[in-house]
């Protein structure tokens, strides 16, 4: 994935954003949501992945204090499975390291299993569980946690 580069989101990406965001997820963000963290959310740090100018992936999250909480991250179905959401993962985790924070965050639902392992093989592990988290089926949201520190790059 030489050829895909990061860069922080805009506007004119977001129509990009929801065609993915609605092939990913079952209770996908609407638009106003990614304009609100593209423009009006000081603590918002969202990228895009872009192949040439096409949009194959994004992360939006939130960086507080000392820490960060990954809120959102996909990646295009024609992109899957060729380390793209690791690459994004490792930017996240640097951009972290850099900005001199000390946790990261998320929830994930508890049947994504995909997704769960990613985050493992990140070093994430299981601190919680939020009850009936998702509104569109009422599935529980694991909550995972990983120290910035100790990030290694070879991962």
């Amino acid at each position: 994935m030489a050829d895909v580069t990061l860069e922080s989101m805009r506007r004119v990406h977001i129509p990009a954003v929801l065609v993915i965001e609605n092939e990913a997820f079952t209770s996908p963000w609407d638009a106003e949501m990614f304009l609100q963290e593209v423009e009006d959310n000081w603590f918002s740090r969202s990228f895009v992945a872009l192949e040439g100018e096409r949009v194959v992936g994004y992360f939006v999250a939130w960086f507080l204090n000392q820490e960060v909480h990954l809120l959102n991250i996909a990646v295009a179905s024609s992109h899957q499975k060729k380390g793209l959401g690791r690459r994004m993962m490792r930017y996240l985790l640097d951009m972290a390291k850099r900005e001199l924070k000390h946790l990261i965050t998320l929830e994930v639902r508890e049947s994504n299993a995909a997704a769960i392992e990613l985050y493992r093989s990140f070093g994430f592990t299981r601190v919680g569980v939020r009850r009936e988290y998702y509104h569109d089926d009422n599935e529980n949201a694991l909550l995972m946690a990983r120290p910035v520190s100790g990030w290694d790059e070879g991962i």
